[in-house]
């Protein structure tokens, strides 16, 4: 405990009587501030040993040890009394010297009294009698002491009475000093000028409430400690959330509502240790429309047990396939690591889905989910990284890194649109297992997969899986591919997808691998007016040359012919 010394009294002091002789026996009593209520004082700079209260003055009107000392952030009252308790003075809102504390704000009110007026009710402002904290001016003159024009009596904490009536229209104004805390480090009374131009003063509160940390409830950053209900009040109070640098344990789903954001730091991780699994389920849910999780940060599902898939690390839109709740779009997922339950030491069971969009249409009216944006992620799962469930339309899906992890016998897909349509996904680089695929297209519970587009493909593939495959039944005609890069082996195109208006990805490494995909497919597309490409050994390119929009094919040696002119 910090105390500092007391300016009342406070070293090798001698209190005197009104006569002028010293206090003996007299007798000094401490209060806290405005109050009757007892308040410690100590012998010396240690703060241990408390003096008596009232501390009573020897022979010569001193203090014995000469000492008193004052806890730091506490207010005083003291009272001095003579040895037969008749008072000498009292002395209120005392702090130890150099203590840092503003205790005060002036406040003022202003009357105009009528004609012969004495008493004045204070309706604003309140003020304590007998402590001097009150001034008061009438037609701009101060009126203090008995011997003022207008003198005054101090008649309760709200009233002030004049002895003589006042004359019509003087204005009286009343000016106390008002404590506002007694606490020596409370921020509402320190006072912060943002050093902009135009900037408005505000105290330190109201500015670092401006910013809401999951710190201000109680998280804890050890990777241990649940900090489940500090998440879930951070959320409640701001709409704009933010988690400091460090490793966070959720025991249950944070929900995000409509507008709530959160952003987590550089070196901030969400994680789901094995000790707090009791709660299966996604570490967040993004349930209402405009809900943003991003940040530089690592977010890892806990240990799933068997037959119990949590079903995404972090859950867009609605629940599930069988319930129905508000519309919700606009959500965005960027800037992050999401990473399933096998890449946290999942053994047994199924393994996690790392982020999981659902979108039932159920109940009247239909419910939607569109227009989420999933922008920047790596994603690393042995099931489904990114699994579009049920018309689940309309979203982009963008710059994402797909990381499969080694060894993994379960198959999988990095995404999954089953009955999804109107998606848009690009920018990916994906590195797959053995038995995985690269993106899996379904028509599904009777929702039809249509109208998905996805460009600037790059995968890196084990043996035995599928760059690209669907179910036999998938309507899969005005889905389409571009910019496919494989430079893997076993990269073999499903040809249960190969249906009309399909574009098959260029660029793949052997030409057998085209041969007998292109001999099921009615009809090829070709984007109209490319830029003349450079040439490619062993390989002739197709295109339409952007210079004339005549149809052109351009040999390894670098000759170029045209094949049908656009007249």
């Amino acid at each position: 405990m910090t105390v500092l010394l007391s300016p009342v009294g406070g070293v090798a002091a001698q209190f005197f009587d009104n006569n002028g002789n010293p206090l003996s026996g007299g007798k000094l009593y401490s209060y806290s501030a405005g109050t009757t209520t007892p308040a410690a004082t100590y012998t010396s700079s240690l703060g241990v040993t408390a003096h008596t209260n009232p501390i009573v003055l020897d022979a010569g009107g001193r203090v014995p040890g000469g000492e008193i000392w004052l806890t730091d952030g506490v207010i005083y009252k003291f009272v001095l009394q003579t040895s037969t308790n008749v008072l000498i003075a009292t002395y209120d809102n005392i702090v130890g010297i150099n203590s840092n504390f503003v205790n005060y704000t002036t406040e003022q009110e202003i009357q105009t009294a009528t004609a012969g007026q004495t008493v004045f009710n204070l309706t604003t402002t309140q003020y304590q009698p007998g402590t001097n904290s009150l001034s008061v001016f009438v037609d701009g003159v101060n009126q203090y002491g008995p011997g003022a024009q207008y003198a005054y009596l101090e008649t309760d904490s709200d009233t002030v009475t004049f002895v003589s009536g006042l004359h019509v229209g003087a204005s009286v104004k009343f000016t106390t000093a008002t404590q506002t805390t007694g606490n020596a480090t409370d921020a509402s009374v320190v006072a912060y000028t943002p050093p902009f131009t135009g900037s408005v003063t505000t105290n330190v509160e109201d500015k670092l409430a401006q910013y809401v940390s999951v710190m201000d409830f109680g998280a804890v950053a050890d990777g241990t400690t649940d900090c489940f209900a500090a998440f879930v009040a951070a959320v409640a109070a701001s709409t704009d959330v933010y988690v400091p640098e460090g490793t966070y344990a959720l025991s249950d789903m944070v929900e995000l509502t409509a507008g709530k954001a959160v952003q987590l730091a550089a070196g901030a991780h969400i994680v789901r240790p094995a000790a707090l699994t009791s709660n299966e389920g996604p570490l967040f849910w993004l349930k209402g429309t405009g809900a943003a999780l991003v940040g530089a940060a690592k977010i890892a599902s806990s240990i799933s047990t068997e037959n119990k898939c949590p079903r995404g690390v972090v859950r867009i839109g609605h629940k599930d396939m069988t319930e129905s709740h508000d519309n919700v779009t606009y959500c965005t997922l960027a800037n992050l690591g999401i990473y399933g339950s096998t890449d946290y030491g999942q053994t047994t069971g199924d393994p996690d889905v790392c982020v999981y969009m659902p979108n039932p249409e159920i109940g009247s009216p239909v419910k939607v989910s569109y227009f989420h944006t999933l922008r920047s992620l790596r994603v690393s799962s042995a099931n489904i990284g990114i699994w579009l469930h049920g018309a689940a339309n309309a979203n982009t899906i963008d710059d994402i890194t797909g990381q499969e992890l080694g060894n993994v016998t379960l198959g999988g897909s990095m995404i999954a649109v089953n009955g999804g349509s109107d998606n848009r996904i690009s920018n990916f680089f994906f590195h797959l297992s053995p038995a995985t695929t690269f993106i899996q297209i379904k028509d599904e519970g009777g929702f039809v997969s249509s109208m998905n587009s996805m460009t600037n493909m790059i995968c890196e593939q084990g043996s035995n899986g599928y760059w690209l495959q669907a179910n036999a039944g998938c309507t899969a005609s005005s889905n389409y591919v571009q910019g496919q890069d494989n430079t893997g082996g076993g990269s073999d195109l499903s040809t249960a997808f190969l249906a009309a208006n399909t574009v098959i990805p260029r660029d793949y490494i052997s030409t057998q691998e085209l041969r007998a995909p292109f001999s099921r497919v009615d009809r090829s597309l070709l984007k109209d007016g490319i830029t003349e490409p450079n040439a490619v050994t062993g390989y002739a390119i197709l295109f339409v040359d952007s210079a004339d929009g005549d149809l052109k094919v351009k040999f390894s040696d670098g000759v170029v012919k045209t094949i049908v002119t656009d007249v």
